[in-house]
């Protein structure tokens, strides 16, 4: 397969993968700045200030939400990252012969400045996406600075590797496959694979420990327990995305193939939908358990009875009367769906309230 085709593939799944990140990413943000907008503190002095200073007081409180920067971020440098791919294939196109090795050499210059900012992108986008799994490990884990030892050492070797790799690029006219490159490439996969799967296995044990004391304690509902075991497999289905995107593209590159080029211009991306995604289906579960329970009534009343009740010759007064009728409606029927009678006639006598204890292990992923 010809270089500039490798690359016209890349450039389409990249275009595919962006309206992906930017239709969950999108959703993503409105969720995080509702519930910014919910736990942030409003004065009532706020509302007399003019309108550029309560939009700059805004902007200040977004210090206090860190996930809401990382998806701003994540919006603008993904978006970077498509437009100097579409304009490096163009520019490889249209200036150079598509069936000359001039497009060829083009494609595959390092030391182009726009290599180097696509290349310098991945690299932030990187370091972004394990900066924010370390961050929800240590949340979960109630800020235990213990915990996320082994993944800040992890993000320091990242560090280390994307530098080295991007100075590969700058001081030497290589190629990607060979070694000099190549042990900067494959350090920093394996860095973000370990990250990754350290951080996923401790948030999931940290949320299985959590349904587990409220078992034992005979705290949990059934409903509750099951949502905490989907938010568990929520966490973990979004997460395993990127480790196996990861580890599919250091095959690629180990081997040589020609999917090498797709995999590290679809990088961004992927890290784009992987953030976004869990941010969403939590949210959409948030969403969902505030509407249970709706109760809705109907009431029946004649207001205008006849004058008489004739019954023979004796004549009975109207009596006015009213009927009411009320319904309760749960709308929760995915948790209920495939239960045994038993098991739901013992979690209908306990309480269908998520605990503290999940709804802080929850929160803490969002």
């Amino acid at each position: 397969m010809k270089i500039i085709t490798q690359y016209l593939v890349a450039a389409f799944v990249e275009c595919t993968l962006y309206g992906i990140f930017l239709l969950l990413s999108s959703f993503a943000l409105i969720c995080l700045y509702r519930r910014h907008r919910m736990t942030s503190e409003t004065l009532p002095s706020e509302s007399r200030r003019p309108l550029y200073r309560r939009c700059i007081a805004q902007i200040w409180t977004l210090r206090k939400a860190p996930l809401i920067v990382a998806t701003v971020l994540l919006i603008v440098s993904v978006t970077a990252h498509l437009v100097l791919s579409l304009a490096h294939l163009v520019a490889a196109v249209l200036d150079h012969d598509s069936s000359d090795e001039s497009s060829t050499a083009f494609l595959l210059d390092l030391r182009s400045r726009n290599a180097i900012a696509k290349n310098s992108i991945l690299f932030v986008d990187t370091i972004i996406g394990d900066l924010v799994i370390t961050y929800r490990v240590w949340l979960v884990w109630g800020r235990n600075y213990w915990v996320i030892i082994l993944p800040v050492l992890s993000l320091a070797g990242l560090l280390v590797a994307g530098s080295g790799e991007i100075h590969s690029f700058v001081v030497t006219q290589t190629s990607v496959f060979t070694s000099t490159v190549g042990r900067w490439i494959t350090a920093g996969c394996i860095m973000t694979v370990c990250t990754n799967i350290y951080c996923t296995v401790v948030i999931a044990w940290r949320i299985w420990s959590v349904n587990r004391a409220l078992r034992d304690s005979r705290l949990r509902s059934f409903s509750t327990g099951t949502s905490i075991l989907h938010a568990m497999a929520i966490f973990v289905e979004s997460a395993a995305i990127w480790t196996i995107w990861v580890s599919v593209y250091m095959v690629w590159y180990l081997t040589g193939s020609g999917l090498e080029a797709t995999g590290a211009m679809c990088g961004p991306a992927m890290i784009g939908i992987t953030f976004s995604l869990i941010t969403v289906r939590v949210g959409l579960g948030q969403a969902h358990e505030s509407q249970r329970g709706t109760v809705m009534s109907t009431a029946i009343q004649w207001n205008k009875p006849p004058a008489t009740i004739t019954a023979g010759s004796t004549s009975y007064p109207p009596q006015t009367f009213a009927v009411s009728v009320t319904r309760t409606v749960e709308l929760d029927c995915g948790s209920i769906r495939g239960v045994p009678h038993e098991e739901f006639e013992k979690a209908g006598s306990e309480s269908d309230t998520p605990s503290p204890e999940y709804r802080s292990a929850r929160d803490s992923i969002v």
